[in-house]
């Protein structure tokens, strides 16, 4: 999207629906990302590998050229897909809500793909693994 690709870090992604499936994201007003996706309308959810924090860290950071060194395919619709993720998810934005400081993107799954592995999880300000004594209680 726009030649560089935008993407950011999230800490939740929430399903909304069944039937359609969808996710929703919150991203604040100055956002980038929420400008290309409400340009374009059109995003993907990648849920990383536990062996991608590395990718995780350097999303989660302002700028552009995120994707430099982040292997990926970009779409037809030109939506970037991080390789070796668990799971890429795309959606199609069904609504945009204004609430605070942020917007809530609400998009409907037009395909997903999962590959067998752990997911990133980031849980008391650190990454976790599935399983980690610290995720209990």
């Amino acid at each position: 999207m726009d030649g560089d690709g935008c993407g950011l870090t999230m800490t939740a992604v929430v399903p909304v629906s069944i039937s359609p499936m969808q996710y929703l994201a919150c991203l604040g007003h100055e956002s980038a990302t929420l400008a290309a996706i409400r340009k374009h309308k059109v995003f993907c959810i990648n849920v990383l590998s536990a062996s991608q924090a590395e990718i995780s860290n350097r999303f989660a950071g302002k700028g552009r050229g995120k994707f430099e060194t982040v292997e990926h395919v970009v779409t037809s619709r030109g939506v970037p897909v991080i390789a070796g993720a668990v799971a890429n998810i795309l959606c199609d934005v069904a609504e945009i809500v204004p609430s605070g400081d942020h917007d809530i993107v609400i998009g409907t799954v037009t395909h997903a793909a999962h590959t067998p592995g752990d997911p990133l999880v980031y849980f008391a300000k650190r990454y976790a693994r599935l399983g980690d004594d610290r995720l209990r209680d």
